[in-house]
Parts: structure tokens; C-alpha cells; sequence
């Protein structure tokens, strides 16, 4: 059952990731600072007015990508509550 906090912590935070994401394009007019943008960058998310660079791009470019993670992260969430309880109702 520990297992599975880990795991859902991870994707919560990887799905945050999605929901903050700007596209490249729009650092410009950010006012952020950086070094340089990662080749790799497809967006950013602004983290305490920092920018941070990921991989993946932004809800409305990768669409599907991102309905991936959500369903998967709604799969972990209900398992995770079905344990608890099938815990909790073994317990009592």
C-alpha cells in the first residue's frame, strides 16, 4: 500500500506540470530570466519567478499525452482509496 503514495505524488506533480505549462514561445514576453532554453524544451512553468524547462508541451499541443496521465493519475487515486478502505474495513 506504501507503494502506491509515492507513485501518486509523482504523477500529481507531473500533472501540475501539464496544467502550469506555457509554451515556449511565450517566454519572451515573460520578463522571466534564464540562461538559455534546453533543445529539448517544448515548455516552461514559472516555479517562485523562476522558469522552469520541461519536455513535454502544453495541454493544448499534446492533447492526448496529457488525457494519458490524467486517466492514469485518476486509476492511482482510486486504487489507492480502494486499499485505504479495504484496509479500513478489515481493520474495524
Amino acid at each position: 500500500m506504501l507503494v502506491y503514495l509515492p507513485l501518486f505524488l509523482y504523477q500529481f506533480v507531473h500533472l501540475v506540470s501539464w496544467i502550469a505549462a506555457n509554451p515556449i514561445s511565450s517566454i519572451e514576453n515573460s520578463g522571466l530570466s534564464y540562461d538559455s532554453i534546453p533543445p529539448s524544451s517544448k515548455s516552461y512553468i514559472v516555479n517562485h519567478g523562476d522558469a522552469v524547462f520541461s519536455s513535454h508541451g502544453t495541454i493544448s499541443e499534446e492533447p492526448t499525452i496529457f488525457l494519458l496521465w490524467l486517466v492514469l493519475f485518476i486509476a492511482s487515486a482510486l486504487t489507492f482509496y480502494y486499499l485505504i478502505k479495504k484496509v479500513h474495513d478489515k481493520n474495524t
